[in-house]
């Protein structure tokens, strides 16, 4: 068994604990290999390991997730400050690693999206957990995008940009655009406008095996860029189009039981009732 540790070194604390979490590895009699979520330490290899475990906040969870592209079981421990994907932290990092050795894991399965990039008679395929975004390129642009569902023309989407999210990402960049918050198992796919010109644009909630198709309008005259997760960004042609659905591969997450999605939203979001809510 080897135990594969993706570490953001930029977060206080997260160097420290790899050779804490070796030595713990070690008494499991499982080896370790550490990457790093800067590119350093060697490249992330699925195929060697039976365990990953993320050691950052959600951002090295994303990074990790398009990575792998296999479903191998991640503990994704959180060192930073937002925390909807993270299950555990650093005093509770142990005990999710006995729950895996020991055989009683249970898994969050997490949607992931397959971003299709079709460049003159090639298509590129990229991963993303969060949500893949075409948004004009520089501020205050406006975007003109064709939007079509399973080859169904929905319409034409002048806006900041548009973007697709699963359920995880729902809580993520879709939520700031207007979104709605989506419970992270449920099986569906996320449309949401970025500001949208007119009050008509409305987010669209639709079934997770549609694809979804994002092309510039033919009347587009701004620069367009595709942002995987709010990490990789590239730019796009005006002949270029986007297929997104939902990729057979799901991320599967080592589930803390004492903590529920709800309690979260009601932490993170500020939803007690109280002055600050």
């Amino acid at each position: 068994m080897t135990v594969l540790l993706i570490v953001n070194r930029a977060k206080p604390g997260a160097v420290a604990l790899i050779d804490e979490m070796t030595a713990f590895c070690r008494s499991r009699h499982a080896d370790t290999t550490v990457c790093f979520s800067d590119g350093a330490g060697g490249k992330i290899d699925p195929e060697k390991a039976g365990l990953v475990v993320t050691l950052g906040g959600d951002g090295t969870v994303l990074y990790a997730a398009r990575r792998l592209r296999k479903e191998i079981p991640v503990v994704a421990v959180n060192l930073g400050t937002v925390g909807f994907i993270t299950e555990w932290n650093r005093e509770n990092w142990k005990e999710a690693l006995d729950l895996f050795f020991d055989g009683r894991a249970v898994f969050s399965r997490r949607l992931m999206l397959s971003v299709g990039l079709k460049r003159g008679g090639a298509t590129v395929i990229r991963p993303a957990l969060n949500e893949a975004a075409v948004c004009a390129e520089g501020i205050a642009k406006l975007a003109s995008l064709d939007l079509c569902i399973d080859g169904s023309f929905v319409g034409r989407i002048r806006a900041d940009g548009l973007l697709c999210a699963t359920p995880t990402g729902s809580t993520a960049y879709s939520a700031a655009a207007g979104g709605p918050i989506c419970d992270p198992e449920t099986e569906v796919l996320l449309i949401t406008p970025v500001c949208p010109y007119t009050l008509s644009g409305r987010p669209l909630v639709v079934p997770s095996h549609k694809t979804v198709t994002i092309s510039p309008s033919r009347e587009n005259k701004t620069e367009l860029v595709l942002t995987l997760d709010g990490q990789e960004a590239i730019k796009l042609n005006q002949e270029d189009s986007l297929t997104v659905r939902i990729d057979q591969t799901k991320l599967l997450l080592v589930k803390d039981s004492e903590r529920h999605f709800y309690e979260v939203l009601r932490n993170k979001l500020n939803w007690s009732g109280g002055t600050h809510a």
